[in-house]
């Protein structure tokens, strides 16, 4: 009796998950964010504001410009340090205050070499976003709270590399609200929460991120202002100071 009553129990979850459409969910996320036109259409995105990392607040500027650069600059607030983050053709140089040289993060970090191209992408949108350009596969996976809010929970399996993305997209807004990597062999997953959205040039971009692996908060940015194709030299991605 028992067995009976576990099987229809089994079998009646089964049936009340949603049969939510991919393909749905996927065309609502992007109208939300502003429309495919509006999405292809940005060449660089520029966000100023600040940044905090372990109790300390920085003053931060993001630069990103298409296919595949990325600049970072963080400024400490009470000491005055410099830390600036580059990628540009197969490398991630990371400089601050006191090195005489930047290092190339790609070069100690073998594995993401092949990947520097999707590291830069995605900070302009996600894997689900270009799912079918890039040949991902992704998945249903049901329906789940994030800070109050039913979300709906896609998984993306990135092929090139094993990494599986997990997006969380507010059913009311179909907006992000939350997501997460699991990487092979690194046991720590940081969650990714993402607010404040507001239009910009008619493109949705949450001003508000903050990360945090279930215990501690790592990093919280505020966005004070973004634009949005402002001229960025390439060269200006391949530049660090060259004394202190």
């Amino acid at each position: 009796m028992k067995i009976i009553f576990l099987i229809i129990t089994i079998l009646f979850q089964h049936d009340s998950l949603p049969k939510e459409n991919i393909a749905e969910i996927h065309s609502k996320h992007i109208q939300a964010l502003g429309g495919r036109a509006k999405l292809d259409s940005v060449q660089s995105i520029t966000k100023t504001g600040y940044e905090i990392i372990n109790g300390s607040k920085y003053s931060l500027i993001r630069y990103v410009l298409r296919p595949a650069y990325a600049r970072h600059e963080l400024i400490n607030e009470i000491t005055g340090d410099l830390t600036i983050t580059c990628v540009y053709n197969d490398t991630m140089l990371v400089w601050t205050k006191g090195m005489e040289k930047p290092v190339n993060s790609f070069e100690v970090m073998k594995r993401f070499n092949k990947e520097h191209n999707k590291y830069a992408k995605s900070l302009f949108y996600n894997s689900f976003v270009d799912y079918k350009q890039e040949g991902y596969e992704p998945e249903y996976l049901g329906k789940e709270l994030v800070k109050n809010k039913e979300c709906f929970k896609i998984k993306v399996r990135r092929t090139e590399n094993g990494v599986e993305n997990y997006y969380l997209l507010d059913c009311q807004t179909y907006l992000l609200a939350m997501q997460y990597d699991v990487v092979p062999d690194n046991p720590v997953i940081i969650k990714a929460y993402y607010e404040d959205y507001r239009s910009v040039n008619g493109i949705m971009f949450a001003h508000k991120k903050s990360s945090d692996s279930g215990k501690v908060v790592f990093t919280q940015s505020i966005y004070n202002e973004i634009i949005i194709n402002s001229k960025l030299d390439k060269k200006f991605f391949e530049c660090y100071p060259t004394k202190e």
